[in-house]
């Protein structure tokens, strides 16, 4: 289940086969999980095949703002983007379970999870972003109608 609220949180999916998800508000996140996605956002190569910068009006929004504009111009940035390596997809798996360990272990994760995530992520990222991206297919081939 996701909780997508207007507080800006922080959502949490525990490691493998969660039920539901546990939500960390973002202001109480720690120094260290703060950096962490800081070098995340840094990273070149994850902030271009995540369009990571595409996703500051996300988080910069009022909570009376709709952000279903600015969700779109992110899948849009996105899908123009190419897609993550592997190599990619497993820093940022590692620099956010490390440097937001603390938050994590509130939901039940723990380290010895890290290789199981970015198992996951590399196996389940291509086909998340194939779907998506799929109203980018779907634009392309009947741009007037959005109709295939």
């Amino acid at each position: 289940m996701l909780q997508l609220n207007r507080q800006y949180h922080f959502v949490v999916f525990q490691a493998m086969g969660a039920q539901s998800a546990n939500v960390i508000s973002t202001s109480s996140l720690t120094t260290q999980c703060t950096n962490a996605l800081a070098g995340v956002a840094a990273s070149p190569d994850a902030a271009s095949c995540l369009s990571l910068g595409s996703l500051l009006p996300i988080a910069t929004a009022k909570n009376d703002t709709s952000i279903i504009a600015p969700i779109n111009a992110w899948l849009t940035n996105l899908c123009g983007s190419p897609a993550c390596s592997n190599e990619t997809l497993a820093a940022v798996v590692t620099n956010i379970t490390t440097g937001c360990s603390t938050e994590l272990a509130a939901t039940g994760f723990t380290a010895d999870l890290t290789s199981s995530v970015t198992s996951a992520v590399q196996v389940y990222y291509p086909t998340v972003r194939k779907v998506v991206c799929l109203k980018e297919y779907v634009s392309i081939l009947s741009p007037n109608t959005g109709k295939v």
